[in-house]
């Protein structure tokens, strides 16, 4: 038998296991600041920027970076995955040179060009970069990996591929096939919200992450981050499980409550943690104050400019606002909301053709899911989210297993009545998984084992269903990509929703957001058109009736229908008119959307 050691030697095993093997929880240096210190120690003119847009906007970081450089010319490149308020705000006092982004433009209560990017575009002040929400998030990765670059197959087709500095077509050594090549995007300082970071900078973030943490990692001079609240060491491993950004990547650490405001922020994987959901009042207030001048000039001076610090926009916004919001992030908050508008919901009047359209579009997303087996549908924003949601709900109530995504990282979700916002706080707790774009575009719908069909809106379609959502050259900037590249590129088969106008649908787009390869149909409010794969062009296959069932003529209507197109169509055999919705579809329309945001009434 062996000899138990002698206690000498047990007193060295303890004075080991309490020495070399004990868990130090004490923190590292401290990175804790004040908003004003972190900003002004680093951040400089010239610097190109990153800010982190996932649920959780750095707002009140980029409202200090504002204040400091005010008409002072910093020329900052703004990297950001959505040019949205923030970088209106940017523009408006001068700080920006350069805009590297998937998305320029409004985004509730309904996505938009903003007028501000139109003016920057045109006057030539700003450059814009424009990138699809995919490639742009390969560009980070591929430099917080040290890489000079990525391949980025979904780029194929479309004019971002083409003529870009950040673009090659490279031969891939295997196949011999030219591959779209994007280069790494390299930020000087990313700013970044987080929920709970301890006073050395290790940062919890809680999903949907949409582009991830890699400008944070990729920047050169690292991160400045704030924070809902400041925590213990302890406190950050017990959460070690949800995307953590660790402290040697970050410069300083500021503790702002609602520092994400007026986005929201969805805190609830995060023990203890508040959920705040999006002040869309203050969202529409910007919109309609920065369609003015001298009003938005107000608007700046009451919640940038004139507020000396985050506390002093705290309390312009007053506690009962911010418990509110607070509020309205519960997950059963959607039911109080809907029985708020359930007055002005109708549920007997005639069918509008916006609805004609999403249900049209719907009942084709469906068709594509029973007949080709598709698992995954990708909801764009408009009324091509409504048709994807509208077509999820019907495939889960027969029975068929079919998943909802969004580009940001929702994944396997139930829409929830009461907003048709496409990234709308009440969905999140429905979600199978939260994850984020490399997922849900790289994986889910552009990946080895995809089946999917996308849902998409278009700026612009033509004859053979491209699309552009970018920019009219020299006449109109557009909003970007977003995700729309990424699907149209990858998805096994897209429908496209879109109101016709004549400016809407043209014989050749002037930009290739996304070429048209993969689109099967094209459903707008007057026409469906499907698509010939043999020819590759479109074919007018049935009519929108305008009113009630059998109201106006057939010719009349192709009539007017030829008179809206840039090109001839080509028409079916057997022209018609298309299906009435049935009473259940138009229910679940009037509650997703009952402020009417995209169920809007023909204009007169």
């Amino acid at each position: 038998m062996t000899a138990m050691p002698s206690l000498p030697g047990l007193e060295r095993f303890a004075d080991c296991l309490s020495g070399l093997f004990r868990v130090d929880d004490r923190p590292g240096p401290s990175r804790v600041c004040e908003l004003g210190e972190a900003i002004g120690r680093f951040v400089e003119p010239g610097m190109a920027l990153h800010t982190l847009v996932t649920h959780g906007f750095p707002y009140a970081l980029v409202h200090e970076v504002a204040r400091r450089f005010w008409r002072r010319e910093p020329g900052f490149s703004l990297l950001t995955m959505g040019a949205v308020n923030h970088a209106v705000i940017m523009l408006a006092g001068g700080l920006l040179e350069r805009i590297v982004t998937s998305y320029c433009g409004d985004v509730y209560p309904a996505p938009g060009p903003n007028p501000a990017f139109n003016r920057a575009y045109l006057s030539g002040r700003v450059e814009i970069e424009n990138c699809s929400l995919l490639s742009y998030t390969l560009r980070l990765l591929a430099a917080a990996l040290g890489l000079p670059g990525l391949p980025a197959r979904t780029l194929a087709g479309s004019s971002m591929a083409d003529g870009s500095a950040s673009c090659a077509l490279v031969a891939d050594p295997w196949s011999g096939q030219a591959l779209p090549w994007v280069r790494a995007l390299v930020p000087d300082l990313s700013l970044v919200h987080g929920w709970a970071a301890d006073s050395s900078g290790n940062t919890i973030f809680s999903p949907p992450l949409a582009e991830g943490l890699w400008g944070a990692l990729a920047a050169r001079r690292g991160a400045v981050v704030s924070v809902e609240r400041i925590v213990s060491a302890d406190f950050i491993r017990a959460h070690a499980h949800l995307p953590v950004l660790p402290a040697r990547y970050v410069r300083a650490v500021v503790e702002l409550p609602f520092g994400s405001h007026p986005a929201g922020f969805f805190g609830r994987p995060v023990q203890g943690a508040q959920t705040y959901a999006e002040d869309y009042d203050f969202i529409v207030e910007f919109r309609h104050a920065n369609r003015d001048e001298k009003r938005f000039a107000e608007w700046l001076d009451r919640w940038v400019l004139g507020c000396a610090d985050h506390r002093e926009y705290l309390q312009r916004l007053g506690a009962g606002r911010l418990a509110d919001l607070v509020a309205m992030g519960r997950s059963e908050a959607w039911q109080e909301q809907l029985l708020d508008l359930a007055d002005g919901i109708r549920l007997d009047e005639p069918p509008l053709p916006s609805e004609r359209m999403a249900v049209e579009a719907a009942r084709r997303i469906s068709a594509s899911c029973e007949q080709r087996g598709r698992s995954a549908v990708l909801a764009g924003q408009g009324v091509s989210n409504l048709a994807a949601w509208l077509a999820v709900l019907d495939l889960k109530r027969r029975g068929l297993e079919v998943e909802l995504v969004a580009e940001a990282g929702f994944f396997g979700y139930a829409p929830r009545p009461a907003s048709p916002f496409i990234f709308n706080f009440a969905n999140l707790p429905q979600c199978k998984a939260l994850t984020d774009s490399l997922w849900t575009l790289g994986a889910v719908v552009g990946g080895a084992r995809s089946n999917s069909v996308g849902s998409l809106s278009a700026g612009q379609v033509d004859r053979r269903a491209n699309v552009n959502s970018t920019v009219i050259p020299d006449v109109f900037y557009l909003v970007g990509s977003g995700g729309a590249c990424d699907v149209l590129s990858s998805a096994d088969e897209v429908i496209l929703s879109a109101v016709m106008t004549p400016m809407r649908y043209v014989d050749e787009v002037p930009y290739v957001t996304g070429p048209g390869d993969r689109v099967s149909a094209v459903v707008s409010d007057k026409a469906v058109f499907e698509r010939d794969p043999a020819s590759g062009e479109l074919v007018l296959v049935s009519l929108v009736p305008q009113g009630a069932p059998g109201d106006g003529d057939l010719a009349s209507r192709l009539e007017e229908v030829e008179s809206l197109l840039g090109w001839k169509p080509r028409l079916a055999p057997e022209l018609g008119w298309t299906a009435e919705p049935d009473a259940e579809s138009l229910c679940a329309l009037r509650l997703l959307d009952p402020r009417r945001a995209f169920l809007k009434p023909p204009r007169e």
